[in-house]
Parts: C-alpha cells; structure tokens; sequence
C-alpha cells in the first residue's frame, strides 16, 4: 500500500500559490503551500524528495469529448494529453490556473516520464433550461463550477451523516479564493453560479457578481486598471476588503478582532446566505442538506453567520478545511491500484 502512495503527487494551482500533497512514511497526507510560478511543479517534487511515477491535477473548465465515468456527483479520472491541453487553451477561461495547470502537467509529463492525470472538471451537464436564459440573448449561462470540490464535500458530509446523500436534493457551498453554489438534484446539477464568469457570492480573492452597468462603467472609465480580469479574479474580495495579503493573515486579523476583517467575512457570508435562499428557490423548496465547504467555512464567524441564516429551509453539514488535495490522491491511489 506505501509503495502505491508513495508514486502519487497532487498539486492544485492558484494565481499566486498552489498546493502540494503526498504521503509520508507513515501514509499520513502532508500538505504544503508554495509559490506558483513557471517551474512549480519543479519545486513541488523538489518538496516531495523526487520527481512523481504519478502527477494527478484537478481538471479545469473545459468539457471533454469523452469523459470517462464522469457525472456530477463521481468525477471520473482521465489523462492529461495533447488533447486536454487543446481543450484548456481553448477555454474562454484560459486564463485560469487550472486550464493552465493543464498544460504545465503535459509539458513536465514529457520531461520526466511521468503520469500525468486529472481528476474530473469544472463544467457539468447543462442546467435547467429555464437557468440557462441569462437575460442578455445570445450568452447562455453555463454550468460550471468547483465540481471536484463539491464531491468531495457531498462525500465528506455523508460520511458525517452516516448515509449515501448523492441521491438527495442538495445546495452546496464550496467558498475560499473564489466561491460556488449549486443545486445538486439525485446526482445532477441543475443550477450553479458561475466563479469563472463572476457570477455569485465574492470569495476570499474573487469579487463575485457586481453591478452590471456600474461594472461597465468601471471598465470604460479605467477604474479596473490594465488588468481588470485579473483585478476581479484575483485581487478582490475578502482580502482587499480587510486589507490582508493572504489566508494566514485574514486569520490573524479575525484573531484580534479587527473590525474590517469581520466586516468583509460578514459580508461574504451575507452574499452566501442569499445565494442560498436563490437555489432553495430554484429548487422549489425541496431541500434535504445544505453542506457549507472549504476554507472559509473553517473560520466560525462564517460558517455560524450562514447556518443561522438558512438553517430554517434544511439541516446544515459544515465540512471546513482543505477538500482538493485529499480528494486528489484518493483518486491517484485507486487509479494506480487500478480501483478508479
């Protein structure tokens, strides 16, 4: 069993840190953070002791032709190829980390021999027809979300529950450098906002759905700078709220009490909160779990401001913490042993 984890490494990447996860010597998971950069996956197995037999990333916002095993509730595992790194530079978001995670894992697949695999992909099936009309004829909205978070967390909440909850009616939260919501019905996603477009609730970095025409005007009057995608996917939100560099200082800024901090987590939960409300409508009030997930449900502030909000429509699972990394060399584990 060692032997088979120790050949696994999972990286996720960020616009300015990614992750790094592998097991020890005891098989306990080790999690690091590094910077991201043009040689991370380099530092990454520098961080590991050698390079992986098995390099396993999550997948970004393209569909795939052929989706093995794939449905919105079990991702299936694929290999990252000439073909998946076409895909991600063809994505109208291919400017996100994970589409160019894509390309980054092919390139250093071919380097050093490795194997390079993903682990499903942020687009779905297609939403409800009535959830697609996005107001403005001729953009269609889309399904895209943070899937392989949202699995994970279905997963981890049924373990608390005791019970298979991927049949149930579901509206999960996943929220932490940006943030999704969406209405997981028996297994399929009928509604979701869209993080990569700038649709719903702000994240820790990300600013979520602004004002449209106010946004316009923003845009025209140069108030966004030169990189006005780059502003509101990344340097937005939370953090530039509270005026915290990252995480680890918006932590200790709550910590202190620090009244900008609390005021910007607030106001992120409020945003949640009301995308909640929106998908218990969307889903006509059949509602069985709402499972709060990520990083920014590990800080109490949040996750108690939301559950008190909502938890009148349906019972509230909270599953903080880090859900990427471990999902990934689970399905690096089983693909190897040849379980996937």
């Amino acid at each position: 069993m060692n032997s088979v984890r120790h050949r696994v490494v999972a990286v996720d990447l960020g616009p300015r840190y990614g992750k790094v996860g592998f097991f020890g010597g005891s098989g306990e998971v080790i999690h690091k953070k590094i910077q991201a950069g043009p040689d991370f996956l380099e530092r990454a197995a520098a961080l590991v002791g050698s390079a992986p037999e098995v390099l396993i990333i999550p997948g970004g916002s393209y569909p795939l032709p052929d989706d093995p095993a794939r449905s919105d509730s079990f991702p299936g595992v694929f290999p990252v190829n000439e073909t998946v790194v076409k895909l991600a530079r063809e994505s109208e978001d291919s400017w996100h980390p994970r589409n160019v995670l894509a390309q980054m894992a092919w390139e250093y697949s071919v380097r050093t021999g490795c194997k390079a695999l993903a682990v499903g992909t942020m687009t779905g099936g297609p939403l409800a027809a009535e959830a697609q009309l996005s107001g403005l004829p001729g953009y269609s909205r889309r399904a895209v979300y943070h899937a392989l978070e949202h699995w994970a967390a279905i997963r981890a909440a049924g373990e608390m529950n005791r019970s298979d909850l991927r049949k149930k009616n579901l509206i999960v939260v996943y929220s932490g450098e940006e943030t999704s919501v969406a209405c997981h019905v028996r297994g399929s996603v009928v509604e979701c906002t869209d993080p990569l477009a700038g649709e719903g609730p702000f994240g820790f970095r990300a600013a979520g759905t602004l004002p449209a025409t106010a946004l316009v005007d923003a845009f025209f009057e140069n108030l966004l700078g030169d990189k006005p995608e780059e502003l509101l996917s990344y340097g937005s939100g939370v953090l530039a709220y509270a005026g915290a560099a990252d995480e680890e200082e918006l932590e200790r800024l709550v910590e202190k009490g620090d009244e900008r901090a609390l005021r910007a987590l607030c106001g992120m939960a409020y945003q949640i909160s009301k995308e909640i409300g929106r998908a218990a409508a969307a889903l006509s009030g059949r509602v069985d779990f709402i499972i709060l997930a990520g990083p920014a449900f590990s800080l109490g502030e949040v996750a108690n401001f939301v559950g008190s909000r909502v938890g009148k429509w349906a019972p509230v699972l909270v599953v903080g913490g880090e859900l990427v990394i471990p999902a990934l060399l689970r399905a690096g584990v089983r693909e190897v042993r040849g379980e996937w």
